[in-house]
């Protein structure tokens, strides 16, 4: 967690191309998607933006209980 400019999606990013094997690896931020997942990934990653949401009822509608399945 952290304001907006705090280093998270950076943070996740290194995350993500580490678990990828490759440095180049794609990762855009999920600003507007909100989710970006990677599912072709050893270890299925979802990177969700809750900065982003207005309240926590929103959760709901982004689908994480069917990710986490």
């Amino acid at each position: 967690s952290g304001d907006l400019g705090a280093g998270k999606s950076t943070l996740v990013r290194g995350l993500i191309r580490t678990i990828a094997n490759d440095s180049a690896y794609e990762v855009p931020s999920p600003t507007f998607t909100i989710v970006q997942s990677y599912p072709e990934l050893r270890l299925p990653i979802s990177h969700v933006d809750l900065y982003r949401l207005s309240s926590s009822e929103e959760i709901d509608e982004l689908g994480l209980d069917e990710a986490l399945e």
